[in-house]
């Protein structure tokens, strides 16, 4: 899987549990972007 320049992926998992993990990143002020890989 290529990821690109920038991104990093931190985890993986079902979709409810991705978005309370995407909720605490952003409340500790890390950007955070959901979803599929987009092509670079």
């Amino acid at each position: 899987m290529l990821v690109p320049p920038g991104m990093q992926v931190l985890f993986r998992g079902k979709a409810a549990m991705l978005r309370e993990i995407a909720q605490v990143l952003t409340a500790g002020g890390v950007r955070v972007v959901t979803g599929a890989i987009p092509s670079s």
